[in-house]
């Protein structure tokens, strides 16, 4: 497990004991600067995505034997390692028509699948007017690819609507799976709730600067910024190794929507009520990981088993 804000990588036992951790905040070999993601490969090898630092490539000990140090955004921004090749999500860059293209592609020994496409508007770069600063923003509600893969299967939120689609290994699509439930429409003032009524940054202080808060009034925020029109209809997306899907619901506001599970043939089996702990990792079939904070903030790890009725 990624540890991002402790700049670790914590390994635990498949009954949820940790094992070892490794990993810390810095600039030097095998020190983590921005840790987005990790994954493992089939030889045990642990491998993390640091926008900063690039590709950090660890032995099962936490022992760094390699490292990759171009930039993350030039080879991918999170990336999963199957038995056909290395299932990634990929932004192509900027077009002629200002529209972002980020993709989810199987990448193999001779050969690349796109398994699909979406197009996101451009940030915009605002001037702080009256901090020292310019801040590249996305727009409001911005949509996130979301995927997840085990060794036989890649299932991916296609669009806004509710369609998940599932490609076998090789990047076939073997089906699709959908629910009535239509995007949500949003609105200028879903956007300034989303906002809250002091949005900004806090930089703390140095030993060459003083620290400060930077606060923007929200409404000229939001005409800088925009805002998307429609309400991506889920923000969570896991696929357990026998191959059920479970989809958690994006409900406006922070309080986690409902999560619905699907069999591996896409059935729909049922629906967890809001607030059921997401998957953050599969440990088996019936047991999976969750990375969850209590009243302090303070992070920790919870084991959860999975029981039909």
């Amino acid at each position: 497990m990624l540890n991002r804000g402790n700049y670790r990588v914590v390994v635990f036992s498949n009954d949820g004991r940790v094992l070892r951790s490794f990993g810390r905040q810095g600039k030097g070999p095998g020190e983590m600067q921005n840790p987005v993601s990790i994954w493992v490969d089939p030889n045990q090898r642990i491998h993390v995505l640091d926008w900063a630092g690039g590709t950090l490539n660890y032995d099962v000990e936490g022992n760094l034997f390699s490292e990759d140090t171009r930039p993350v955004m030039a080879v991918g921004q999170r990336m999963k390692e199957i038995p056909s090749g290395l299932v990634h999500t990929f932004s192509v860059g900027w077009r002629s028509d200002t529209l972002l293209i980020e993709q989810v592609r199987i990448a193999e020994a001779t050969d690349t699948a796109v398994l699909t496409e979406w197009k996101k508007l451009p940030t915009t770069t605002i001037k702080h007017p009256t901090c020292p600063l310019e801040v590249g923003y996305a727009p409001v509600f911005e949509p996130e690819l979301l995927w997840d893969a085990n060794d036989n299967f890649v299932v991916v939120l296609a669009d806004y609507s509710y369609r998940l689609d599932v490609f076998g290994s090789k990047g076939t699509l073997v089906r699709s799976v959908r629910r009535r439930i239509d995007p949500r429409q949003t609105t200028r003032e879903d956007a300034l709730r989303e906002l809250g009524p002091e949005p900004g940054m806090t930089f703390p202080a140095t030993e060459k600067a003083p620290g400060m808060r930077c606060r923007w009034a929200p409404e000229s925020l939001l005409d800088e910024r925009g805002y998307y029109p429609l309400l991506q209809a889920l923000d969570g997306l896991a696929l357990s190794p026998d191959g059920h899907i479970w989809a958690r619901r994006l409900e406006p506001g922070d309080a986690p929507g409902p999560i619905d599970v699907f069999a591996p043939d896409g059935f729909y089996l049922g629906s967890l009520p809001p607030g059921t702990p997401f998957p953050n990792a599969f440990l088996d079939s019936t047991h999976y990981m969750t990375i969850e904070a209590d009243e302090l903030d303070v992070e920790y790890v919870s084991v959860y088993e999975v029981q039909s009725e």
